[in-house]
């Protein structure tokens, strides 16, 4: 019902609005139950740029105890590609957003992100679950979509057999949205 495109744009919002409405106080909780994860990364795909902002902030405070778990990683993830997606997509729309609210903007959010992990990098690396949400963290500050990204998924990887890739069919790669923080992650990961 949701992907399908059966409901209205105001409708879907006001549906998210419903279900982030429900789950308020429990965003962490439910980031990592086995069966709601998967449930709130769908949702989080098809959510407006104020809404995930709204779920990044109300998981800024545990971003320590999400990144390492099994599935509160994946909707780490998740959030980070649908943050890469309303930078680049709908820059005019995010910004505007961000005026209007007392929410912090989405450079805050991933500020806030990288700051918890400034005493745990090396321990971040290496675990199973978070190595992947520091890599959606350097694509999503890089401005690249991750290659497990939904925008990604279905597409190959690489091209037929025999085909080479023209330099002229590649898109121009878009500078990093925030420039600084990519600059800093870079730095603190190098040191490492």
């Amino acid at each position: 019902m949701i992907k399908g495109g059966s409901i209205e744009d105001e409708d879907r919002f006001l549906m998210m609005e419903n279900v982030f409405g429900e789950i308020a106080g429990k965003e962490s909780a439910v980031a990592m139950d086995v069966y709601t994860s998967r449930v709130i990364e769908e949702i989080l795909r098809i959510s407006t740029p104020l809404q995930i902002r709204k779920y990044f902030a109300a998981i800024s405070g545990d971003f320590m105890t999400l990144l390492p778990h099994r599935y509160g990683s994946h909707v780490c993830e998740t959030i980070l590609g649908c943050a890469l997606q309303a930078c680049l997509y709908n820059p005019s729309e995010l910004a505007a957003q961000e005026m209007e609210t007392a929410l912090p903007t989405l450079e805050q959010l991933l500020t806030t992100l990288v700051e918890s992990l400034q005493h745990n990098w090396l321990d971040a690396l290496t675990d199973t679950y978070a190595n992947h949400v520091l890599r959606g963290l350097i694509f999503t500050l890089a401005g690249v979509p991750s290659p497990h990204s939904a925008e990604q998924q279905g597409k190959p990887l690489r091209g037929k057999r025999g085909e080479r890739e023209r330099p002229e069919d590649r898109a121009a790669p878009a500078p990093p949205p925030y420039p600084a923080l990519f600059r800093r992650v870079v730095e603190t990961l190098l040191d490492c």
